[in-house]
C-alpha cells in the first residue's frame, strides 16, 4: 500500500509540466499593422481637406457680371459687409448689389469708397463728398485740394481717409467722420497711388 503507481503524483500535489514559452511576436505582424494604422491616418486628413476645399469653394459659385452700359469699370470695392459694389467710370461713380450685379444708383465723382455700410466718400473735382447709400443725399462736402482729387483710399476699421492730388503734389491725411485734415506731405513728382491699411496705421504711396 505504501508503494506508489509508477507515473502517478502522490495525492494533493498537482503533477509538474513544463514551462510554455512565451510567443514572440513577429515584427512583419507589427509594420503591417504600423502601415494600416497610418493609411488610415493619410485617408482621414484627405477627407478633411478635401471637405474644406469645397465648403471654401462651392463648386456653384459663379462671377457675377456688372451689366450697366458699354464701358470700363474701374477699382471695384466691397462694402464691409459684403452687400455692395463701388465701381469707377468716366465721372460716374456707381454702386452695386453684390449678390445679382445689378446696378443700383449713380453718383457724380471720379472714385469712391465706403465710410460705412451706409456711407460713400466721393471724390468729385477737387473735393470729396459724403453720401447716403440709400437716398443718395449728400451730408457734407470738404474741399481736399485746389486741383483735382487723383486718389482717394478710407480705412476700414478707423474713421481716417487719404486724398492725393498729383497736380498740387500734395497727399492729405484726414478724420473721415470730422473731415478734418491731420497730416499734410508734399510729394515728389510722379507720386500717383496712395493705400491706407485696415488699421489706418500705415500709408503706402
Amino acid at each position: 500500500a505504501d508503494v506508489q503507481q509508477a507515473g502517478r503524483a502522490p495525492e494533493g500535489r498537482v503533477p509538474a509540466t513544463e514551462p510554455t514559452q512565451r510567443k514572440r511576436s513577429s515584427p512583419i505582424r507589427h509594420g503591417a499593422l504600423f502601415v494600416g494604422l497610418l493609411v488610415l491616418v493619410l485617408v482621414g486628413i484627405g477627407w478633411f481637406i478635401s471637405r474644406s476645399r469645397l465648403t471654401l469653394a462651392p463648386r456653384s459659385f459663379q462671377p457675377v457680371p456688372l451689366t450697366s452700359y458699354p464701358g470700363v469699370e474701374l477699382s471695384p470695392t466691397f462694402s464691409p459687409d459684403g452687400r455692395w459694389l463701388l465701381s469707377s467710370g468716366t465721372g460716374v461713380v456707381k454702386l452695386w448689389d453684390a449678390a445679382t450685379g445689378r446696378l443700383l444708383r449713380n453718383f457724380p465723382g471720379d472714385k469712391g469708397a465706403f465710410l460705412q455700410d451706409t456711407v460713400l466718400v466721393l471724390a468729385r473735382d477737387n473735393r470729396v463728398e459724403y453720401r447716403d447709400i440709400d437716398s443718395g443725399k449728400l451730408i457734407n462736402s470738404v474741399v481736399a485740394h485746389k486741383h483735382e482729387v487723383t486718389r482717394l483710399s478710407v480705412a476700414t476699421s478707423r474713421p481716417i481717409m487719404a486724398t492725393l492730388s498729383i497736380k498740387d503734389r500734395e497727399l492729405k491725411i484726414w478724420s473721415a467722420s470730422t473731415g478734418a485734415m491731420q497730416k499734410l506731405w508734399t510729394l515728389p513728382r510722379g507720386e500717383a497711388n496712395v493705400a491706407l491699411s485696415p488699421d489706418g496705421k500705415s500709408l503706402f504711396t
